[in-house]
């Protein structure tokens, strides 16, 4: 099959990536910000979100930590982040793959949703674990694709296999995030945790909406002529007397030594 690669496969210049990254966001967020806590953070923190998208994360940190901590958000495309304005708040544009980070710099380091796309995960793991302090989190958020492979209905759920075709031709693995725990262990972290947050959403929903950008949005990687599954999955998921599983969010945190 002859599928474009992009560098990634998600990329910000797409014209409703601000809406689909501000909908991870509210969807999202809620959990991220419980798993934080559970670790600690608090004021004073040095933090690092890698691949920050539409700063929510990030600006939510910059409050946790003020006024004496500080937060540094990367992203390869900062569109979405530049206009952001807050104490303690810095934007890189950084790309992960190929740029530094400074070494034993932060209290936190997360990510979400960005290194199941880049085929150099297992690189990039062990850069972010090299940039944490001793005693230093690394808090890793990302999807795996089993509930909507195991449990749901057509049209969504061959919608999703169709995306995930081209998405796993440029480079993603959306199996990939179950294995987090063990790579943290054979990174050296200690303290390990893990959890699978799996959310069943309503047609029409924010979720909903989410879902349907992101088909779209990967359906772009296929062919013209087998992108009609994706227009169907999509049209499904408006309909409120429905329910669908979503991808599950594999978290997994450790604690450098």
């Amino acid at each position: 099959m002859d599928l474009r690669k992009p560098r990634y496969a998600l990329p910000n210049a797409w014209e409703k990536a601000q809406r689909r990254l501000t909908l991870m966001g509210e969807c999202l967020d809620g959990n991220t910000r419980r798993r934080m806590l559970s670790i600690g953070l608090g004021m004073g923190w040095r933090c690092l979100d890698v691949g920050g998208g539409s700063g929510s994360v990030a600006i939510w940190l910059a409050e946790r930590v003020a006024p004496d901590g500080k937060v540094v958000v990367t992203d390869i495309d900062t569109r979405f982040l530049e206009p952001i304005r807050r104490p303690g708040l810095d934007v890189w544009r950084h790309d992960v793959v190929v740029d530094s980070l400074p070494e034993a710099e932060f209290d936190l380091v997360h990510t979400r949703s960005v290194l199941m796309h880049l085929p150099e995960r297992e690189t990039v793991m062990r850069r972010l674990v090299t940039a944490l302090r001793p005693g230093g989190w690394l808090v890793v958020e990302e999807s795996d694709f089993y509930p909507v492979e195991a449990s749901a209905d057509d049209p969504y759920r061959s919608g999703w296999l169709a995306a995930n075709r081209g998405l796993e031709a440029a480079g993603m693995a959306p199996r990939w995030a179950r294995e987090l725990p063990s790579v943290l262990d054979h990174l050296g972290l200690v303290d390990i945790g893990a959890e699978a947050d799996v959310a069943m959403f309503q047609g029409g929903s924010d979720m909903a909406q989410l879902m349907q950008l992101g088909l779209l949005q990967a359906g772009d990687l296929l062919p013209e002529d087998q992108r009609g599954v994706i227009h169907v999955a999509v049209a499904a998921l408006e309909n409120p007397k429905r329910w669908f599983p979503g991808t599950a969010v594999v978290a997994a945190r450790g604690r450098r030594p």
